[in-house]
């Protein structure tokens, strides 16, 4: 049998716990993605990692043919960016975060204490810049994936599929969503930035509020 992966969770944001187990007993696990001959014994010592990892591996016993080898990746979660709290009515804020060596972003929109209603949350001209110094904007590319607690995600328009706008300033570009959400987009690493305006739209409602959030993974 090939081994499998037992660890915290598939993903983590400080370390995570990984122990790589076979059920064939006294087997070792040979680790593909290390190098030639790079073992654990047994795999009977679970290892801490503070980094993504990509691991191929297969379990080898004296009599025994050798496994087919089992693919796992456990990747860290950074959020190098949390907002305050912002309501209705108050001024977009600026987010900036550097995105170089980035495979993948993910934006959320949590809700708070008050609940999600009337909470229609804005990414106002939220784009990326290349190598070359282009500006992308996220509303021209097809995120990953996209999931949201009401609507459907905004493309330069709000989730009432209205024209964005935050405080009574306009935006010609950006994404329209409704707060729980989260938007993953795949970068492989080509970008050198993020950058956005946040905030709730003008036509949400003077309930809405929420807390934007920017995870990364590399």
């Amino acid at each position: 049998p090939s081994p499998s992966i037992n660890t915290d969770a598939a993903s983590f944001s400080d370390q995570a716990t990984v122990n790589l187990e076979t059920v064939i007993p006294d087997a070792d696990i040979v680790l593909d993605s290390q190098g030639a001959g790079s073992k654990i014994s047994s795999v009977r010592e679970p290892f801490r990692i503070d980094e993504s990892i990509a691991l191929t591996a297969h379990s080898e016993k004296a009599g025994w043919l050798s496994s087919v080898a089992s693919e796992f990746e456990v990747v860290k979660i950074s959020e190098p960016f949390i907002s305050e709290t912002l309501r209705f009515g108050n001024p977009a804020q600026t987010v900036s975060v550097p995105m170089e060596g980035v495979r993948t972003l993910i934006l959320l929109t949590d809700a708070t204490t008050d609940g999600t209603h009337e909470d229609h949350t804005n990414w106002c001209d939220a784009h990326l810049i290349d190598a070359d110094g282009q500006k992308i904007y996220l509303s021209d590319l097809k995120p990953h994936s996209s999931a949201q607690g009401w609507g459907k995600l905004g493309f330069d328009r709000s989730v009432s599929d209205l024209p964005l706008k935050i405080a009574n300033q306009d935006f010609a570009k950006g994404l329209g969503t409704h707060s729980n959400s989260q938007l993953v987009f795949s970068l492989n690493g080509e970008y050198q930035t993020f950058s956005a305006r946040i905030g709730i739209d003008d036509n949400a409602g003077s309930h809405g509020s929420a807390i934007f959030k920017v995870q990364t993974v590399k």
